[in-house]
């Protein structure tokens, strides 16, 4: 039962931060400012680490909106936890591979987006 009840915490949680993502992205002049740049980066090599800098700064701020430390992102986040045996951030960080195994082709995302310099 407590395991359970840490899933549909967790799952709750992950459509939370999804939704404030998405809100963030689309409804804010910096979220469509950061979708135009990543559009007109793609035939442009030098714009598309800035475009990479702009949704990692998103990513941080979403994190620290959600009480994490403000230098990491969700995605290094949930990949720490998931490590350490958390329960609710394993079911997180299956479904955040999962999607960005569908956008980009990465697999094991969560784990690599962990810097072991920071804190958790």
């Amino acid at each position: 039962m407590k395991k359970t009840l840490k899933l549909i915490a967790a799952l709750l949680t992950l459509l939370t931060v999804f939704f404030v993502w998405v809100a963030e992205t689309l409804l804010t002049p910096h979220g469509i400012y950061r979708l135009l740049v990543t559009v007109a980066a793609q035939p442009v090599t030098r714009l598309r680490s800035y475009a990479f800098d702009l949704w990692v700064s998103s990513d941080q701020y979403i994190n620290t909106f959600f009480g994490g430390n403000p230098d990491t992102t969700i995605s290094g986040r949930v990949g720490y936890h998931a490590a350490n045996g958390r329960v609710g951030y394993a079911l997180a960080e299956r479904v955040i591979n999962w999607l960005f195994y569908i956008a980009a082709r990465q697999k094991n995302h969560c784990r690599d987006a962990i810097e072991p310099a920071e804190k958790y």
